[in-house]
């Protein structure tokens, strides 16, 4: 079993493990890491280079989020259209330093592989030098979509997340929060009952409330 930063990527919720393996190898290219083989896991080696330091960034989804980047019942028609809308909703966000460069880099990740995970949740998704921290924002769809998910159902439920490009580990257990959160039935439910931004952010600070920072 192939596992990093404490995760075991076949007990993963439902399509987080194939986007956690294109991760990884998009990540491995990047920072250059070299791994050396453990038994049944990888590891990376003592020399991979060092990162900045982030330990002043509280990591929780609630955290991350306020009501001015969480959007409900958006009519939307196209995959197209919620990636821009998406990217429209954190346009004035401070994290994000080049909306274009994080247009084109989110999108780039879609071509990879889509983001649309399963149990009607897309999660486009980007590792980039567009932000200065992570930046997170979530969606829902008046009527679900296409997104080419792997599950084949549409989506109705998006987020958005953008990562510097030096935040591996917490990049990829953001998205294992996020999914392992909304891959439960009664999340999902109460995000898309949720009549105000508010309600979706106290919903996950309660969710959240018990759990480890990232």
């Amino acid at each position: 079993m192939l596992s990093l930063v404490g995760m075991k990527m076949d007990s993963l919720p439902f399509g987080l493990g194939g986007v956690l393996r294109l991760e990884v190898r998009s990540l491995l290219r990047i920072f250059a890491f070299q791994f050396e083989w453990w038994g049944p896991s990888f590891v990376p080696c003592p020399a991979a280079p060092a990162t900045r330091s982030r330990k002043n960034v509280i990591m929780k989804i609630e955290s991350l989020l306020s009501e001015k980047y969480i959007a409900l019942n958006l009519v939307l028609e196209t995959k197209e259209q919620v990636i821009e809308k998406m990217l429209s909703i954190v346009l004035e966000h401070p994290g994000v330093r080049d909306i274009d460069r994080l247009r084109a880099d989110v999108l780039k990740r879609e071509q990879e592989m889509s983001t649309g995970i399963g149990k009607k949740i897309a999660l486009p998704h980007a590792k980039t030098g567009a932000v200065t921290h992570p930046v997170l924002a979530i969606a829902t769809l008046k009527e679900d979509i296409n997104f080419d998910a792997i599950d084949g159902e549409p989506v109705e439920i998006i987020f958005l997340l953008a990562t510097p490009e030096d935040m591996l580990a917490e990049h990829l257990k953001l998205l294992g929060r996020i999914t392992r959160l909304a891959g439960r039935e009664d999340v999902r439910e109460k995000i898309c009952r949720a009549g105000s931004s508010t309600e979706v952010l106290e919903m996950f600070r309660e969710e959240e409330k018990d759990l480890p920072q990232i």
